[in-house]
């Protein structure tokens, strides 16, 4: 007879707020995010946020967290990110045919690789945001791990805006690297 074992663990996150305080959370899947994240509330100082990506759990209050840019979304982050601009070879645009828009393609190096296939990993099927200027940029769900070194952000809806955010990030970059 063969036996299914499931075993369930408790994750523990730390969340960053606009409001420059760390807030730990005993599950990253909450239905009542806020709620947990409040019970929670560490009242510690923390450093100001690194461009990069970061895990992203939403605020259904859409009041406490980080604001996305241009839209009406708050999101707790990860305290740290999961891969800096710094890990970063290069950005470019290119044209996907089968969705028939312009997507913007990051390139890590070996090292942020291999971190970026273990978050993707991990956080499958989850949100990850992407900090520009100490401000959430974008916002994406992991559809499934990333194992080849690349990411593709798919969902600017012209190709202007594609340009100007490969602007933004490759002068960040530039300002990290100097």
């Amino acid at each position: 007879m063969n036996y299914l074992i499931i075993l369930l663990a408790t994750i523990s996150f730390n969340y960053k707020t606009n409001k420059s305080k760390v807030v730990s959370e005993n599950t990253a899947s909450s239905a009542d995010t806020v709620s947990q994240v409040w019970k929670n509330y560490n009242d510690t100082t923390i450093e100001k946020l690194k461009a990069g990506f970061y895990l992203a759990i939403p605020d259904t209050s859409n009041s406490v967290g980080y604001k996305l840019h241009n839209k009406k979304e708050y999101y707790f982050l990860g305290t740290t990110p999961a891969v800096t601009l710094n890990e970063i070879d290069s950005v470019y645009i290119e044209f996907n045919s089968q969705i028939n828009r312009y997507t913007l393609v990051f390139k890590f190096n070996g090292i942020a690789t291999k971190k970026w296939f273990d978050f993707t990993t991990k956080y499958n099927g989850m949100k990850v945001a992407l900090v520009l200027k100490e401000e959430i940029f974008h916002v994406a769900t992991i559809a499934s791990p990333i194992s080849s070194g690349e990411t593709v952000l798919t969902n600017a809806p012209t190709k202007n805006e594609v340009d100007e955010f490969k602007d933004i990030i490759e002068k960040e970059m530039k300002k990290l690297r100097e």
